[in-house]
């Protein structure tokens, strides 16, 4: 008679223990997914900028100024993070010592076009003293926003656009 009375307790202690639970497990997991998005955008630009004021071998030879090419950035960048964020990434490169900007929409544009073939820094902000700015910015949707229905829009979920920039001086 005792056992009757409980019959469906632990379902309904599941419905108030272990749902919760799950979401918080879910919610760690996809917090974890965009620190791990963040991150790796971060340190792709911080080697891209890093790379742009050294300028590889050549540095210095024939009046080259520790320059580089737009498109040996871009693929560092890539490759230093991952390869999903090539067409979804928005990268911009500039100095402020003046020159040129480029603007890599998407990331992968900048691969072969002709702003590819461009050189990083450009005269005259190659100059020591000079910064070289790299700047990128990855939308990050997270299928967690679907269990809010006030959050979600016509895609589905909410899109957070995560921006990284790296600031480093031309030091010779």
């Amino acid at each position: 008679m005792y056992l009757k009375s409980r019959r469906g307790n632990i379902l309904f202690e599941f419905a108030l223990a272990g749902i919760p639970i799950m979401l918080l497990i879910v919610s760690v997991i996809e917090i974890s997914r965009g620190m791990w998005t963040y991150c790796t955008l971060s340190y792709a630009v911080t080697e891209a900028s890093r790379m742009a004021i050294v300028g590889g071998a050549d540095c210095g030879i024939g009046g080259n100024s520790c320059t580089t090419l737009v498109s040996t950035i871009a693929r560092k960048i890539s490759s230093s993070s991952a390869k999903r964020f090539d067409s979804k990434m928005n990268v911009t490169l500039s100095s402020t010592g003046g020159g040129p900007t480029y603007p890599c929409n998407p990331l992968s544009s900048c691969f072969i076009s002709h702003i590819g073939s461009g050189q990083f820094p450009g005269y005259p902000g190659n100059a020591p003293g000079s910064d070289v700015i790299v700047t990128a910015t990855v939308p990050f949707q997270s299928p967690l926003t679907m269990f809010f229905p006030g959050l979600t829009n016509s895609t589905g979920g909410i899109t957070i656009t995560l921006h990284a920039t790296s600031q480093e001086p031309i030091q010779f």
